[in-house]
Formats: C-alpha cells, structure tokens, sequence
C-alpha cells in the first residue's frame, strides 16, 4: 500500500531568538497499514534532521517537529501523474498556496 505522510521541519539559527522557519514536506511511504507508514515517516523525520554553519559562521538547525498527516493514496503503484497529497477546506478559510513566483496555475472554463 502507499501513503503520502506530511512531515514537519523547524530551522533555527543558533543564538537567535527569530521566530523559527516551518518546512512542510510531503513524503511517499510504502507501507502494509497506516500505522505501520507513520511508523516509518517518523523515522524518515529523524533521519532528516540536520544541522550545519551558514555564511555567517552561524549553527542552522533543522529539527524534525512531527507527522502532521497521513494519506492512504489508494493505488497500488505510484506512477507518473499520482496525486499523492491533498487538503480540503471551504474557499473562504482556505490557505493561499502559491508556487514561487507567487503566480496561480487555474483551469480555464
């Protein structure tokens, strides 16, 4: 079976007190339950965590904060073109999710 797993990140400059960067990134698990694909994306998040000095001569650190979300996709094989996450939400609370650039992709019609 596979699943889509949201995982959570947090990047902190050491020494700072900026409020610290959010990451939510959207990982493929493959996986006989549910529980068994958290199981596995929790430790995917750990094995991510990271750390390492920017220009400034600073410690950045990126620390894994949880599995948000996770997605039984319903396939039984990924293939180019799977949807592999989603999220509903009533058009006036919806988050605006722009690509970079701050441009939206919408169908015409």
């Amino acid at each position: 079976m596979w699943f889509s797993a949201l995982l959570t990140f947090e990047c902190s400059v050491a020494d700072r007190s900026d409020t610290p960067l959010r990451d939510e990134t959207v990982w493929v698990i493959e996986a006989n339950s549910k529980a068994a694909a958290r199981e596995k994306a929790s430790a995917l998040g750990l094995e991510n965590e990271h750390s390492y000095k920017n220009s400034d001569d600073e410690i950045v650190r990126w620390t894994f904060i949880g599995v948000e979300e996770i997605q039984d996709l319903c396939v039984s094989a990924i293939a180019d073109g799977t949807e592999v996450y989603s999220r509903l939400s009533w058009a006036s609370q919806a988050p605006t999710l722009r690509p970079p650039g701050g441009e939206t992709t919408r169908r015409k019609g």
